[in-house]
């Protein structure tokens, strides 16, 4: 596993590692936490964690496009089912 993936490990399993971070730190768990779409994610886990400013800034677009994206699954999950064609098989 890589020194990025290890990072994204540690932060999401134990967010108090993330304190001891410095900024190209910061920058490979951010691109990793993308790149795994585990923004959202990360961004939930440190939520009660000191940050720097411009990480804060990204973590919380991150909680609000997760937000956006969980009520979108919601919402087509919801809708109903009769707007779709049948399909069925012709008897020969």
């Amino acid at each position: 596993m890589s020194c990025d993936a290890m990072l994204l490990v540690d932060a999401l399993r134990e967010p108090a590692t993330t304190r001891a971070l410095d900024a190209n730190d910061w920058t490979a768990l951010i691109a990793m936490a993308r790149a795994e779409q585990l923004i959202g994610t990360l961004a939930e886990r440190l939520k009660s964690e000191s940050v720097p400013p411009k990480v804060a800034e990204i973590l919380a677009e991150a909680r609000i496009n997760a937000d956006y994206q969980r009520r979108s699954a919601l919402w087509e999950a919801e809708q109903p089912r009769g707007h779709c064609p049948t399909i069925r098989a012709r008897s020969c």
